[in-house]
């Protein structure tokens, strides 16, 4: 008769795992794992068999991790599932992939009781826990468990679930430096976490502390190609670089958003990682002090950078003021495709939208009134947006050859000595840095420093409001006093023309009799009413 024995000791080894997991080789050679990943395959005797484990690729810090990556981890993952005997879950719901998340860094959140705190932002890793508290997973199995956890409250929750559900689930990784299977294990996971967490806020401390030196040098930290640049961060790609110009003159000139992403989308033009550009890349690679040839250290610009400027400081400026701006419409809708679409009236003043009523009919301006709004009294319009397209754009092109077309460069212009600004924040921030300078030598104490950086930073404010105030470019900058102005017109991107248009004119789209008119068309111009705005008449 064979007898189990009733003391055995269990022999544990902790590896050294403070490290943040860059790729899996990485992390193979700081826990002196084979390339097999068989280190660890020893079994705990309160082990069981997972038929459902979440088997999750644990998280990066500023990294977007590739697809050969996640590959390899979860293959590692299966694997070491494997050799425990474990089955894993559905793919669809039980193979988790934190992306370009980090499990140190925390962000200010609202709690349900509404006040706010701070807190890792994991979503995936959140689900795990849901899946294995509502019993639809029985196991968690990860490339490194303490990389996954980073933050102690993270623990602290894993370990309630774990503890709080029966059967208890298994939690494991490949590595084998962390289990949560008894008291000893949750003791060493926690000292383990802390010793992480710790690490962590010094690799923070460290780099923060160079980035500052290196804002200031000028010089870049390193990181993502930035769009624009070579890889060295510093060097101007041209053909990039003309999209970051392009774009910039483009807002500045009240092209939506939208309309910017839409054009560089279409030219096959993709980010720095070969994706495709949605608003918010492209309004954050727009704000980039980078453009204006400036450095940030946290959100502050703090000198000139070594690289040379893309785009001018006050064009820079001004976007970013646009941007700001509170009163900007962000809601996402429809993409215009039409010129007059949200911008022609109808007789009611409400906009019409281009549409079509089937598969057979063409394009079709109609009168729609704004979301929510109450339907006005008619006559309402239905027009062919081809042929009203089609008369407005010659009268947008007549317009913009006459002789007094440069007079709308000249409107609307800021009459502001720019240099003369630039020179005046300058010399405001150097008063800053010299109040901060005289609290170091303790010759002014800090209710002084307070009260004189208020004073100073307000001035500033409105020292750069008027900078970005005049960086605005005129629209009409790139049309006005060429020599084929048609050929230009039909050469702008949709936005530009809707731009232009704006500016210029009213357009109401009168209704019509049915029936052909006099010289046998349906469309009649003297339908389409056309009103010079103050700006197009001055």
């Amino acid at each position: 008769m064979i007898f189990l024995p009733q003391r055995a000791i269990i022999l544990t080894r902790i590896s050294d795992a403070r490290e943040e997991v860059e790729d899996s080789t990485q992390a193979n050679a700081r826990h002196g794992e084979s390339g097999d990943g068989h280190e660890s395959d020893g079994h705990n005797v309160a082990e069981r068999v997972s038929a459902r484990a979440i088997a999750e690729v644990p998280a990066k810090i500023k990294r977007v991790v590739t697809e050969k990556g996640v590959a390899d981890q979860q293959r590692r993952a299966r694997e070491r599932a494997e050799r425990l005997g474990w089955k894993i879950g559905p793919t669809e719901t039980h193979i988790i992939v934190e992306n370009d998340t980090s499990a140190f860094k925390r962000r200010k959140i609202a709690l349900p009781d509404g006040t706010t705190a701070l807190r890792t932002v994991r979503p995936g890793f959140r689900r795990a826990l849901d899946l294995l508290a509502c019993g639809q997973a029985d196991g968690l199995i990860a490339l490194d468990l303490d990389r996954v956890v980073r933050d102690p409250r993270d623990l602290e929750d894993l370990i309630d679930v774990i503890e709080n559900t029966d059967p208890r689930p298994m939690v494991e990784s490949v590595t084998g430096s962390l289990r949560l299977a008894n008291d000893a294990d949750i003791t060493m996971a926690r000292i383990m976490v802390a010793v992480g967490n710790k690490e962590s806020r010094d690799k923070a401390r460290r780099i923060s502390a160079a980035r500052e030196r290196d804002a200031l040098a000028g010089t870049w930290s390193g990181g993502i190609r930035p769009f624009g640049f070579e890889g060295d961060g510093v060097t101007i790609r041209p053909a990039e670089a003309e999209w970051i110009a392009r774009s910039t003159e483009n807002i500045l000139a009240g092209v939506s958003l939208r309309a910017v992403v839409k054009a560089i989308n279409d030219a096959g033009v993709r980010t720095s990682l070969g994706n495709e550009w949605s608003t918010i890349e492209m309004r954050d690679m727009l704000r980039r002090a980078r453009n204006a040839g400036k450095t940030v250290f946290k959100g502050e610009v703090v000198g000139d950078a070594v690289w040379p400027a893309i785009v001018p400081e006050k064009s820079w400026r001004a976007v970013c003021a646009l941007f700001a701006d509170p009163t900007r419409k962000t809601s996402p809708g429809n993409q215009r495709r039409w010129l007059g679409s949200g911008i022609y009236l109808c007789p009611c003043s409400d906009t019409v939208i281009c549409s079509r009523s089937g598969p057979q009919r063409p394009p079709t301006y109609r009168c729609r009134p704004p979301r929510g709004a109450t339907r006005k009294p008619g006559p309402h319009v239905s027009r062919k947006a081809s042929e009203v397209d089609e008369y407005v754009q010659e009268v947008i092109i007549e317009r913009l050859s006459r002789d007094d077309a440069v007079d709308l460069l000249a409107n609307g212009q800021h009459t502001e000595n720019l240099a003369a600004l630039q020179k005046e924040a300058d010399e405001l921030r150097a008063l800053l840095d010299e109040q901060a300078i005289l609290h170091a030598k303790k010759i002014i104490d800090t209710r002084q420093l307070a009260a004189g950086t208020q004073v100073l930073r307000g001035q500033l404010d409105a020292v750069e409001q008027k900078i970005e105030k005049a960086g605005s470019t005129n629209i009409f900058a790139g049309i006005v006093g060429v020599p084929d102005v048609r050929a230009k017109w039909f050469s702008l991107e949709l936005g530009q023309q809707r731009a232009m248009l704006n500016a210029l004119f009213t357009v109401t789209i009168l209704h019509a009799p049915h029936g052909r008119g006099r010289d046998g068309s349906y469309f009649d111009p003297d339908m389409i009413k056309i009103e010079p705005k103050e700006r197009a008449t001055r």
